[in-house]
């Protein structure tokens, strides 16, 4: 059950918590804009103690099963925030420099570290992996010399180490130094000293009720307290909550899920597999593939690395007649992980993910990652196919069959019957909204019967799921007003490639950039195609041929976009220059384009197209 409370700074860095960033999480990334923003909302309140309070947002906190018996709190969301808010008091800190500044400093001092059970004092927030060193090394000094020797030449590059020093220098110029210009002292704080100007900036940001004037209670910081227990989903929260910052992502969620301190032996068999199975896979620089957006007909953008982690997921599960969705993904890894009962099944299962994701890294490929390929190269006419179409939705399928089957052979039958399935669903116009469900359920049913995918496909027979006959696929060519020239563009472009590569031509391939030109225009009203003298028939007639297949060529990508209205006897001359294709040098003899011209090659390309798609069912 999750429980919320308005709470102030001070209730948060009490003497005996600890707040505990998850190792792996995301960096410190807040920078100058971002400090900006805090400084100026401390500030107003620190000149105004009638402005009402400044508040900082949601912070969500989870008493995990690591520290249950310990007053460690895992900081699940606002961890820059509350970095940020700790440099400003660090800074704060070391200047006091002088005698009468001991308990304020001291004060500070007793916000920012605890005690651990040496009673030893340490830093109150334990940063993440790439941080943590620098964050320490600078809540630790005992003064603004000690950390500029100390960190200046390692961390310079540190976001923290920067937020720090433009923290110190805000604290001196517009709190310190404003005493000697008078016209910069607001009229609130003009009268006060050194320490009291100090002493009323640590009230407004600790909230720690000691107000210098006792007949005003100052205004200060504020959050947003929500505290989880280890069933609650963090990823439902991020999607509900309107959250300052950044929400961690489902990859960041899951990767600290898997690498929790409790599933290894020591810290350097964490660091160890973090690095093997995730780090090298993931993270590195020439690894960015990952986080780009894949295309996909789905109400959010995921990136390649959340896809991936889905399908895995899809795969280890294997449901029937279920499926995973995107919104529940991390729920249902933390189930799935929880269920490995031991550390050597938390092995396993890593071994199992970076086999899998090499897999997905070779073949899995974005429209980004393809200028132009062969007709041979079945993978890439498979991601081209669900790139135009824009779905993702097979991809568990293909990584379970490419991860099971080694055989090239295999793979290419399997994936010729997903281009032949998705392209003749996609011209005859039949829905895509539940290939979630069938490729799931192909997952399962494949992988119990070790059946092929026609086999699997051949058992429906409804809308939402049959493979289209020969006839209804060349009715959907024919007639159909509604397909997108993408799918055109991809289709022909196909047809080219087996021309070229059955004709050993001389080039080997063509640039997928060539464009999608109609040979009727689709505006053809609006051009010297129109004759006043058409009658209604011949109108809805031509209207019926635009957008059928032999309407449609391939043309060189610097096509003259002028040249798109031109009526027929002048279209055929620049085509003739420019090598239209596919199957259009038989038609540029010819001296009318209209249904008879159209209705034959639509004839003509629909063998060629057949020949590449056959049906694969009977």
């Amino acid at each position: 059950m999750i429980e919320a409370d308005r709470i102030n700074l001070i209730d948060i860095f009490t003497q005996s918590t600890s707040l505990v960033i998850p190792f792996f999480q995301r960096k410190y990334v807040w920078d100058e804009d971002n400090w900006q923003d805090l400084w100026e909302g401390v500030y107003a309140l620190y000149i105004n103690p009638d402005r009402s309070e400044y508040f900082m947002g949601n912070l969500l906190f989870k008493k995990s099963k690591p520290y249950s018996k310990s007053n460690e709190l895992e900081v699940v969301d606002g961890q820059q925030r509350l970095i940020t808010i700790s440099i400003l008091l660090k800074a704060l800190e070391n200047l006091c420099d002088n005698d009468e500044e001991n308990e304020l400093r001291f004060n500070i001092e007793q916000m920012l570290k605890v005690q651990n059970k040496l009673q030893e004092a340490r830093p109150r927030i334990e940063c993440s992996l790439y941080d943590k060193k620098c964050y320490n090394d600078i809540i630790n000094c005992s003064s603004h010399t000690g950390v500029i020797i100390n960190c200046e030449k390692k961390y310079k590059r540190y976001n923290i180490f920067k937020c720090y020093n433009f923290f110190r220098e805000k604290i001196q110029e517009e709190i310190i130094n404003s005493m000697e210009v008078e016209n910069n002292i607001p009229e609130n704080v003009k009268d006060l000293s050194v320490l009291d100007r100090k002493r009323t900036l640590m009230s407004i940001i600790s909230s720690d009720g000691k107000v210098l004037d006792s007949s005003k209670k100052r205004s200060n910081i504020s959050f947003v307290r929500i505290g989880l227990k280890e069933e609650d989903d963090e990823q439902e929260i991020f999607d509900t909550l309107n959250s300052l910052g950044k929400p961690l992502s489902v990859s960041e969620l899951v990767k600290n899920y898997i690498f929790r301190k409790e599933r290894f032996d020591s810290d350097d068999k964490l660091l160890n597999a973090y690095e093997e199975f995730w780090k090298q896979l993931f993270e590195k620089d020439d690894h960015k593939w990952w986080q780009t957006a894949a295309s996909s007909k789905g109400k959010k953008s995921r990136n390649n690395l959340e896809l991936f982690l889905h399908s895995f997921l899809v795969i280890k599960l294997k449901r029937n007649n279920s499926i995973i969705t995107m919104d529940a993904l991390f729920a249902e890894y933390k189930k799935f992980i929880n269920a490995q009962s031991n550390k050597k099944k938390i092995n396993e299962l890593l071994i199992d993910i970076k086999e899998h994701a090499e897999i997905y890294r070779k073949y899995f490929l974005t429209l980004n990652d393809i200028d132009s390929i062969k007709y041979s190269d079945w993978n890439g006419r498979l991601f081209l196919t669900l790139g135009i179409i824009r779905s993702t939705s097979v991809h568990p399928l293909i990584l379970y069959y490419y991860h099971r089957y080694q055989d090239d052979t295999m793979r290419e039958n399997f994936a010729n019957a997903i281009i032949n399935f998705m392209l003749r669903r996609s011209f005859c116009n039949l829905t895509g909204k539940n290939y979630n469900y069938l490729f799931c359920q192909a997952v399962h049913d494949m992988s119990k019967d070790d059946a092929d995918f026609p086999s699997f496909i051949a058992k429906y027979d409804s809308e939402t799921r049959k493979f289209p006959s020969d006839d209804e696929f060349y009715s959907g060519l024919l007639t159909s007003n509604k397909t997108k020239p993408d799918y055109w563009k991809l289709l022909l472009y196909f047809v080219a490639l087996k021309q070229i590569d059955q004709n050993k031509a001389d080039i080997e391939t063509i640039d997928f950039k060539s464009k999608l030109e109609y040979i009727i225009p689709r505006n053809w009203q609006k051009t010297k195609w129109y004759r006043n003298s058409m009658n209604h028939d011949e109108i809805e007639e031509t209207n019926r041929l635009v957008n059928t297949l032999g309407n449609v060529a391939l043309v060189p990508k610097n096509w003259d976009k002028a040249t798109s209205k031109k009526v027929w006897p002048d279209k055929k001359e620049v085509l003739k220059m420019a090598g239209a294709f596919p199957n259009m040098d038989d038609y540029l003899t010819s001296d009318t384009w209209g249904k008879a011209v159209v209705i034959r090659r639509s004839e003509v390309l629909f063998k060629e197209v057949l020949d590449m798609l056959p049906n694969i069912i009977n």
